[in-house]
C-alpha cells in the first residue's frame, strides 16, 4: 500500500511505501535501522526548518508596537 506525499523539492505529490520491512527477511526498517532513520527524518526536518525561517518576513519593532496596541484596545 502506498501513500501519497509532496515531494519536498518539487512540490508535487510522490509516493512512498507506508510498510516499514522489506518482506525480504532482511533488517530493511529492523530495530537496528531505526535509530539512524530517526535522526535521519529528524536532521532533515530541522533543515527545512531552518530554510523557512530564513523565508520569514519579520515586522518591524515599530510594527509590533503598533499592533499590540490595536489589540488591547480592541
Amino acid at each position: 500500500m502506498k501513500t501519497s506525499t509532496l515531494d519536498p523539492v518539487k512540490g508535487t505529490p510522490a509516493s512512498r511505501p507506508t510498510s516499514r520491512s522489506g518482506g525480504d527477511g532482511g533488517d530493511q526498517g529492523g530495530v537496528l535501522s531505526r535509530p539512524a532513520a530517526w535522526w535521519d527524518r529528524a536532521r532533515t526536518f530541522l533543515s527545512e526548518v531552518r530554510n523557512e525561517m530564513k523565508r520569514v518576513t519579520w515586522p518591524s519593532r515599530r510594527e509590533v508596537y503598533a499592533t499590540t496596541v490595536v489589540v488591547i484596545l480592541v
